[in-house]
């Protein structure tokens, strides 16, 4: 199993990875300027976050599914298939008629998503080799930056000047050009199986999934419903375990987790997730409510990190051919606990550009650590698990 891809070709998937990519990363941040236009239209203000919670549990629960189901029938048919599902939920979105309405079509969105990214980024480690790598992966941290810049601005626009519905039409033309990209141009030889999907242990997977992120984004439930939930998360989460350890091709390989190094970087990408989480949402609050200073100042402390993420991965090949991969992931990862002291350091009295300085710190740790462990992962894996290995880094 293999990509087989002639190097003139390559320059039009990467495009296709990209517009791919920033359709997905836009969206993420598009809508929330868009939000208080829908609401008011609709009205049903209590239905106000599952518009995001929705997209996010349907793209977190499909994500390692669709990493299985790649390398079982190849890249290609389950990136389009994923990038049209995510085109059909975008027009449904623009065509609705409630909050509920909205609700539903993201979460259509938000399962055609789940497909999107660990693909693309699959495909970026089958196309090219080790040290070209960095300069690709670099481009697709850049689409994410930009879009968490641009995202806001677009989505004003269009909410004053056109309508609301384009913050999701305006994926049409950019999927279907992604679509067309990988149609023509990514070829692959996949050898023919005969393969027993495990859908069994994908809809147990994704029963505990979504019982863990419902817990964790509700905040008004009754503690009742909550422990409801937390308990259907405990118990399929069991069963999911046991099924995988029996089924002949598990949506999730144990044996793939006990290596330690992908056991390593999995644990790596799950605490730099909880870091940048907690960083987005204190920090901008700490630069406002303890130092003082306005929104935009804020926000420009909090952009430092989405600057130093890709500059830091466009960068790291240069790290690897010094040092080797885990000499470099070891000693950029000490970035981290850098950039964290310097922010421990602000005080009342602190000057927004020392908040703006740890923040681009971080963000230098963040991006070349989550690169690596990538790079590591795929590079310790065969094709055949790369899409599943890759998905569970993400």
């Amino acid at each position: 199993m293999s990509v087989q891809v002639p190097q003139s070709h390559r320059v039009y998937l990467v495009a296709s990875i990209l517009l791919s990519t920033f359709m997905v990363a836009i969206e993420s941040t598009i809508i929330a300027t868009a939000m208080p236009s829908i609401v008011g239209q609709f009205g049903g203000f209590g239905h106000y976050s599952w518009v995001f919670s929705a997209f996010l549990l349907a793209q977190t629960t499909t994500t390692v599914i669709y990493g299985k189901l790649a390398d079982i029938f190849g890249r290609k048919p389950v990136l389009i298939g994923g990038t049209l599902l995510f085109l059909v939920g975008s027009l449904l979105c623009g065509f609705a008629w409630s909050m509920f309405s909205l609700v539903a079509f993201r979460l259509l969105q938000g399962i055609g998503a789940g497909a999107i990214q660990p693909l693309t980024i699959t495909l970026v480690g089958d196309l090219y080799r080790l040290e070209e790598r960095g300069r690709v992966q670099g481009m697709l941290a850049s689409v994410w930056a930009g879009s968490a810049v641009v995202g806001p601005l677009v989505g004003g626009l269009l909410v004053d000047y056109v309508s609301w519905a384009w913050i999701f039409w305006m994926n049409l033309p950019i999927g279907l050009l992604s679509v067309v990209g990988f149609a023509f141009f990514l070829h692959e030889k996949v050898e023919a199986r005969t393969t027993k999907i495990d859908y069994l242990g994908a809809g147990l997977f994704s029963v505990s999934i979504a019982s863990l992120l419902i817990v964790l984004s509700e905040t008004d439930g009754a503690l009742s419903i909550m422990a409801g939930f937390a308990a259907l998360f405990v118990v399929f989460g069991l069963l999911f375990v046991w099924q995988e350890r029996r089924a002949a091709e598990p949506i999730i390989s144990f044996d793939l987790w006990k290596r330690r190094l992908i056991a390593t970087c999995n644990i790596t990408a799950l605490l730099v997730g909880i870091l940048l989480i907690g960083l987005t949402t204190i920090l901008p609050l700490y630069v406002q409510g303890v130092l003082g200073y306005s929104p935009i100042v804020a926000g420009l402390a909090l952009t430092m990190l989405i600057l130093g993420w890709p500059l830091a991965v466009s960068q790291s090949m240069r790290l690897y051919r010094v040092f080797g991969l885990r000499r470099a992931l070891r000693g950029v990862s000490l970035m981290l606990p850098a950039g964290c002291a310097i922010l421990l350091f602000l005080t009342p009295t602190s000057h927004p550009v020392l908040a703006g300085i740890g923040s681009f710190v971080v963000g230098i740790g963040m991006g070349t650590t989550s690169f690596t462990c990538i790079v590591l992962i795929q590079e310790s894996v065969e094709w055949s698990m790369r899409g599943s290995a890759t998905a569970s880094n993400i």
